[in-house]
């Protein structure tokens, strides 16, 4: 007979939407004899939410997808702190509208007709940055395994540095071969995103 250990923690004692990080004690249904069974850290935010049936939501599911954004744009400032919680949110209703472009194309144009200086453009953390960076991950996955392993496989075993920091090089480090060994990895990277562009995702 498998023996399974757990943990009990009273939800009564966590405070919504704050993280906590603790050692839990394991117990077990069964005497483990001569055995400790140990104890388990958690990291965790504790979350509770009503979910409601899905018709209560259709109005203001109207008003998130109206092509002037406004609602959008209000709660990136009211939910500042929760940028990622509420990107999410919005990518998965969009998603399912198959509204994602329109959502990406309007924060983003909204963003660079904002920015004055090129240089820092998407530099900051804003609710379309990390839009862009939650629709990569959930459909550029396979593309950039299919497009970049081998290249980033090569890049971990090479033993060649790309540091140009003067006061970071090694000893008998020069400068110029590692700026050398950058651009090359970087136009090899380069050529395999678009060598693989019949896969590139929608």
């Amino acid at each position: 007979m498998t023996s399974y250990v757990f943990m009990r923690c009273q939800l009564s004692r966590l405070q919504k939407g704050h993280a906590t990080d603790e050692w839990f004690q394991l117990s077990s249904h069964i005497p483990l004899k001569g055995i400790e069974p140990g104890s388990l850290r958690v990291r965790a935010r504790y979350s509770m939410e009503k979910i409601m049936p899905e018709e209560e939501y259709s109005e203001f599911k109207e008003l998130i997808l109206q092509k002037e954004m406004h609602v959008v744009y209000a709660l990136s400032h009211v939910c500042g702190q929760d940028r990622t919680l509420l990107a999410g949110i919005l990518l998965k209703i969009f998603l399912h509208e198959k509204l994602e472009s329109l959502l990406l194309r309007t924060l983003n144009d909204r963003e660079i007709s904002m920015e004055d200086e090129a240089t820092t453009l998407f530099r900051a953390t804003t609710l379309a940055s990390t839009l862009m960076e939650q629709y990569m991950k959930a459909t550029a996955t396979r593309f950039v395994h299919h497009a970049l392993k081998d290249s980033i496989l090569k890049i971990m075993e090479s033993k060649q540095s790309c540091e140009l920091n003067p006061s970071k090089l090694e000893k008998n480090e020069d400068v110029n071969t590692n700026l050398a060994h950058l651009l090359s990895i970087l136009s090899e990277l380069v050529e395999k995103i678009f060598m693989a562009a019949e896969i590139l995702p929608p």
